[in-house]
This record gives structure tokens, sequence and C-alpha cells, in this order.
């Protein structure tokens, strides 16, 4: 059962996507004493073929974070344990997928989470899709490590 475990790493695309897709597991497990980590790879501002000016992409990103952090205090994650990502929004799949998985990997050192939460594999969103397929690369079971992984579906 997830609330067995005391530290959780959700990986969402998008802000407000781990709200969406696990907010009240996250409220939950937080309340029973989880320490859960929010990691964030796209910025959420600023989608394909984007006309807005480098200015005001900077003010929404801004604001966003902002309302993110307020968001995430309300169903128990702290500040701290949010890791906000400069990946394009809905354009993760410009990149190779091999940089999504070692900034996912580098979150999971430092949190060394006992399960990770993110999208299912086949969510029709490009971003969510990348994210699924960097947590399963990037907790790949070994011979002294093993993450379970939890699928929420948007």
């Amino acid at each position: 059962m997830i609330s067995n475990y005391k530290s959780i790493l959700t990986f969402f695309a998008h802000p407000d996507d781990e709200t969406l897709a696990a907010g009240a597991t996250i409220n939950k497990i937080s309340n029973e004493g989880c320490r859960v980590h929010v990691a964030i790879p796209a910025t959420g501002v600023g989608a394909r073929k984007n006309i807005l000016s480098k200015k005001t992409i900077d003010k929404k990103l801004k604001n966003l974070k902002i309302d993110s952090l307020k968001a995430l205090s309300k169903i128990g994650v702290k500040k701290s344990d949010v890791y906000f990502g400069k990946f394009s929004d809905n354009e993760m799949d410009k990149y190779p997928l091999l940089k999504l998985i070692h900034w996912a990997e580098d979150i999971i050192e430092k949190v060394k989470p006992d399960a990770i939460i993110t999208h299912h594999q086949y969510c029709t969103n490009i971003d969510h899709r990348y994210c699924h397929e960097a947590i399963v690369v990037a907790t790949r079971p070994s011979i002294n490590c093993y993450i379970p992984i939890f699928c929420a579906k948007l």
C-alpha cells in the first residue's frame, strides 16, 4: 500500500499535473507522515508555436512557480521538496530522452524515494509520455535497488 512508504517522489511534466493526477493521494500520505517530493521538469509556460515575448514568459513562469508552491503547501509538500526543471512546455520531445533521464536520476539520487508516482505510459501528451519513459529507465532495477512506480492517468 502506498501509505506504507516514508518518502515518495512525484514526477509529473507540468505544474498542476501532480495535483490533478495525485493531489488527494499526496495530501493523504503527507498527512500520514510520508515526505513527498515533487519534480516538475517542464516549465508549464510557452507551448508549441508560442508567440509571447521572453519578458512575458519569464513573468508567467515566476507567477506559476509561486502559485504551484502555494498549492503544493496546501496538500503537505514543503517548498524545499519541489524541483522545477527548465524543459520547454509541450516540447520535451525536442530534447534527447537521456537529458530528462539524467535530470530524473539526479533528483532520485538526492531524494532516495521509496516509491515514485508519475504519468501513465499511454497519456496522449508527449511530455507525459517522456516523463513516464524517463522514470522507467532511471529506476531500472539493479542488484541493490528497486523503486516501485505508480502511474496516474490525467
